[in-house]
């Protein structure tokens, strides 16, 4: 038998064990285990392929004798490995009711709500199958690697339609990497896709990493992000007065900091605390109308106190006048959990009156975002719902282009 067909078969085995239950006990194993699971968690039909082609290669050349005891073995280990990578496919394509459900409590959607919104989370046989890379459309130019300050860091691409369409509200992304790594041009790309194509103008930034910038320098940097999609996003047809947010991982930290940063400093000026407001100061970017954060932490920042010059965490601020919030967690996160979504649910939830949706995807591992898979692309469904819904966006009709300056 071939020692590569063996190997093979033993790694796709390995990972679609850890993708069907990572093991968790501690922090290594639960990090190994998101590395080694996430490509067949997210992808189960290529692997599937690839046991199966390997094989079929193997009994061609007279290797695979299933009249041997060896043989028979050899082939129930595949049918297993096989069932595993079902089980894999079919968690991923309970995303799509999940998603639904969650936007039905938490945006009370029925038949009017459906048709404002445009579109639900479905599952998408064929785009999954083969469409499992990001692939920008042609509708859509991406402008690549915008200065919105002197560091190299401090880049930004911006999507948006050819034509240009009036009165497109902005999304602002920052990507994951637990403050250390990562950046543009991985994390949500189908999602930034989708709402460029649909007339968004979608800004997608990187900042300064750790261990040369800190919890201060992140949020500088993703305010100034805020702030330059403010001031340009009507050269491609976005309207500076409805600005969302979304992230991942670290990102969803940064955007939810900042989605209810403004809402805490207003209620400081009302209160007249100064020093409130001197402290919050740094996560004010102004009015959000909604924000939404895949897989992400909301704990504080690498340990630091509650009692900081800076809060480091949203559940410590003030949820009355928080924006519209969607929270997607991914079930099996075995990197930062979903504790913590649930806690930042339940804490704006309690406070303000603006719509709340959380979801739990079933069988998902972080980063759900990298690959246009079956789960993701319910997602992308989803998250556009939301950003439509709460902010009454028509841009998907408009028809008139705006004038301005033409980016390749």
């Amino acid at each position: 038998m071939s020692l590569n067909y063996l190997i093979t078969m033993a790694l796709i085995a390995v990972c679609t064990a850890l993708a069907l239950r990572p093991i968790t006990r501690t922090r290594g194993l639960g990090i190994a285990s998101f590395a080694l699971g996430q490509l067949v968690n997210e992808l189960p039909q290529l692997a599937a392929v690839l046991l199966l082609g390997s094989t079929a290669i193997v009994a061609v050349e007279g290797e695979l004798d299933l009249s041997s005891t060896g043989g028979l073995l050899l082939a129930a280990a595949v049918a297993m490995i096989l069932v595993g990578l079902v089980e894999v496919a079919r968690r991923a394509l309970g995303a799509a009711p999940v998603l639904r459900h969650a936007l039905d409590v938490g945006l009370g959607l029925g038949p009017d709500g459906r048709a404002r919104a445009g579109v639900r989370p479905r599952v998408h046989p064929v785009r999954g199958l083969v469409g499992f890379l990001p692939v920008r459309p042609r509708s859509v130019i991406r402008l690549a690697d915008v200065p919105y300050g002197p560091h190299r860091r401090q880049r930004l691409d911006v999507y948006h339609r050819r034509d240009r369409r009036p009165g497109a509200p902005v999304l602002v992304y920052w990507h994951g990497g637990g403050y250390f790594s990562g950046g543009k041009h991985r994390e949500a790309r189908a999602l930034l896709h989708r709402l460029a194509q649909r007339g968004w103008v979608c800004v997608d930034a990187n900042y300064r990493l750790r261990p040369e910038a800190d919890l201060v320098d992140h949020l500088d940097d993703a305010r100034a992000a805020v702030e330059w999609a403010r001031a340009h996003a009507g050269e491609w047809g976005g309207d500076p007065e409805v600005v969302t947010l979304a992230g991942s991982s670290a990102g969803a930290h940064l955007a939810t900091l900042l989605g209810l940063g403004h809402s805490e400093a207003a209620c400081a000026r009302v209160a007249a605390d100064d020093a409130r407001a001197s402290r919050v100061a740094v996560l004010d970017a102004g009015p959000i109308a909604a924000v939404i954060g895949l897989y992400g932490y909301y704990g504080s920042y690498y340990g630091q106190s509650d009692d900081g010059a800076v809060p480091s965490t949203p559940l410590l601020l003030d949820g009355r006048g928080a924006p519209a919030l969607m929270i997607i967690d991914a079930g099996l996160d075995s990197y930062v959990g979903t504790d913590g979504g649930a806690a930042l649910a339940r804490h704006v939830a309690a406070a303000s009156p603006r719509p709340v949706v959380r979801a739990v995807l079933p069988g998902a591992q972080h980063a759900f975002d990298v690959y246009r898979s079956f789960r993701f692309e319910a997602v992308v469904d989803a998250c556009v719902a939301f950003l439509e819904a709460t902010t009454a966006s028509g841009v998907e009709r408009a028809t008139e282009p705006v004038q301005g300056s033409r980016h390749g």
